[in-house]
């Protein structure tokens, strides 16, 4: 039987990074410091195999998969996949939490029994404790500050100045009592509480007067020269259901409607969407699906976001909606903050020359007239043109190379510099995001830029790395809005 032998196999795949537990024939555990995973199959009208890992700190799902058991190297090779996402998850920083008090005495004991507990139950916490006259100086190297009882009266002062870190006060009750156990799962469902306050806050502020009443699924793909991660999430009213991720090779067209066919079908009864929202790169490797290529005799290919969007609702009987992924972490950064009103974001994918920028203007996605705003090949054929022609090859074949290569930081460095100066030339944003592993030093950036820029129209440059969250909001606010504009149409 194919499911005895895929339980089998996955038994066999020992590994460093966590350890197997077969609870029965169709069950199978994976434990790691900080995550956990699951295969566990289930005999329905067909075989189906199910492949989670949740996040012990948060219980967050961050791979969810269901497919049916038809071929069974595709299904080892998914169970790659789950164990790629969770060695990912075990590199994850821990979550550094500062406890303060007067004299930081009482806290200092009180972190180490925090420690313990954090341990026993298996949560990447790494807990400290400092007297409160020294927490401005180290509270910005911490996630969430604890305030012992005794400094009550400081919480909203400190809520003031460490605006951007969760602060939160110790419950008398627990704290008298040491209770490390009710201490963790406080700052656990508090930390719930904020996401799902911070997201109801941004749906509200950018959909206005719109009811988001409605079930949705978004895709977001990340890309770069050596992975792409596919994540997904259902959001009902606003609020997360279930998601995971997956992480592949190549950015694939067929891996959307791979997502889109298992987490669409009722082989569990889970609720269905009412409306599908992704984003994802102008140029994906297309394989079989005829959505457009302006390079046809490529492997890569030019995206039509609604012509692709139009093909997705045909085959599933759904409202689809389609935008570029750096517009969708531009857009969920302004929903999130609420603080600029004009922002670029800019994705330099690892190792490679060519970028991507998502532009929002008052609240407005820049898309363009054929929705490849931020496509920015064109600028970056400009700008190696010379060395093109010095080298006596046509630009498109050097751009192939280019595409295909890991390049250093300096290379880097300088392409970035050029897209960054022509974007403030054209937009003069307030802020500019930048996600680019190879140059995370932004005063560096900075100094290049001022080599043509004067130093006083370079906006504030953010480096960030993690840009999942920003990219989940931005597609779901972005398909809410169209969703609820079509819907208004039809009235």
């Amino acid at each position: 039987m194919m499911t005895n032998q895929y339980m089998d196999w996955v038994m066999e795949q020992a590994d460093d990074a966590y350890t197997l537990n077969r609870k029965d024939e169709d069950h199978i555990r994976l434990e790691a410091d900080n995550i956990f995973g699951e295969v566990n199959i289930y005999h329905m009208e067909m075989e189906v195999v199910e492949l989670r890992l949740t996040r012990k700190k948060d219980d967050e799902s961050v791979f969810f998969l269901h497919f049916e058991l038809r071929d069974l190297d595709y299904a080892k090779s998914l169970f790659d996949e789950m164990v790629g996402v969770l060695k990912k998850e075990a590199e994850r920083k821990s979550l550094r939490i500062l406890l303060t008090c007067t004299s930081a005495m009482t806290t200092s004991f009180f972190a180490g029994k925090l420690s313990e507990g954090a341990k026993t139950l298996s949560l990447d916490y790494d807990i400290a404790a400092i007297p409160y006259p020294m927490l401005y100086e180290k509270a910005f190297d911490y996630d969430v500050i604890l305030l012992a009882p005794q400094i009550a009266y400081e919480y909203d002062k400190v809520k003031e100045i460490l605006h951007e870190k969760t602060v939160l006060l110790i419950p008398p009750s627990l704290f008298g009592t040491y209770d490390t156990g009710g201490v963790l799962e406080f700052v656990r469902e508090e930390l719930k509480k904020q996401q799902k306050a911070e997201q109801k806050s941004a749906i509200a502020r950018v959909m206005r007067d719109i009811d988001n009443s409605v079930t949705i699924f978004v895709i977001t793909v990340t890309h770069d020269l050596d992975k792409t991660m596919y994540r997904y999430r259902l959001y009902d009213k606003g609020e997360v259901i279930s998601g995971g991720e997956v992480r592949k090779a190549l950015n694939k067209i067929d891996d959307i409607y791979d997502i889109l066919d298992v987490r669409l079908c009722r082989c569990r009864g889970e609720m269905q969407p009412d409306v599908v929202a992704i984003s994802m790169p102008g140029v994906m490797v297309e394989r079989g699906k005829k959505v457009i290529g302006d390079t046809p005799n490529e492997a890569f290919s030019r995206i039509d976001y609604g012509e692709f969007a139009k093909q997705l609702g045909e085959r599933y009987h759904l409202p689809v909606y389609v935008l570029n992924n750096t517009d969708a972490v531009a857009f969920g950064y302004y929903a999130g903050l609420d603080k600029f009103d004009y922002i670029t974001y800019h994705s330099q994918p690892r190792g490679s020359l060519a970028g991507g920028e998502g532009m929002v203007v008052r609240g407005h996605v820049i898309e363009g007239g054929f929705k490849m705003s931020g496509e920015i090949n064109g600028l970056y054929r400009l700008m190696h043109k010379e060395v093109y022609g010095r080298m006596g090859k046509a630009d498109s074949e050097y751009i192939r190379e280019d595409l295909r290569k890991f390049n250093p930081p300096e290379a880097i460095l300088e392409a970035l510099t050029g897209y960054l100066v022509a974007n403030i030339c054209m937009v003069d944003p307030q802020v500019i995001l930048v996600r680019s592993d190879l140059t995370p030093d932004m005063g560096l950036l900075r100094k290049e830029m001022e080599k043509y820029i004067e130093a006083d129209r370079i906006p504030e440059l953010i480096h960030i790395r993690d840009i999942s969250e920003y990219a989940y909001l931005g597609t779901m606010l972005y398909g809410l809005h169209e969703y609820k504009k079509s819907v208004a149409r039809k009235m």
